[in-house]
């Protein structure tokens, strides 16, 4: 149970700063594997989906994060590709969460096809 709080606080303070969708992938995948144990899936129910919940957000302001820039573009304001290129690229790692939330994946995909 230690283990899996551990995990759990990694995954917090990394949707925190960087938001890394790679680092996130492990974590969280190691999390779901600690939960095949019934007792600790019992145990971790709420924090687990509580978890997955706010990685759905990070994804959800990356979405608008594409969405600002690329009204930027539209508008010819200062452009700036490397952000761009950032966030587009977060997007790409972040094809994992399908596995979890499938509407979530679809729906920022969806919403940023240039």
């Amino acid at each position: 149970m230690n283990h899996y709080e551990q995990i759990d606080e990694k995954i917090i303070k990394e949707l925190k700063s960087e938001c890394s969708f790679c680092e996130l992938e492990q974590l969280f995948t190691e999390i779901t594997s600690i939960r095949t144990i019934s007792v600790i899936e019992f145990r971790t129910n709420r924090t687990y989906y509580s978890t997955l919940e706010q990685i759905c957000g990070c994804m959800k302001e990356l979405r608008r994060e594409i969405e600002e820039i690329l009204n930027r573009f539209y508008c010819n304001e200062k452009n700036n590709y490397r952000s761009l290129m950032k966030c587009l690229s977060s997007l790409k790692y972040a094809k994992w969460i399908e596995k979890y939330r499938l509407e979530v994946y679809v729906d920022v995909i969806n919403n940023t096809k240039i």
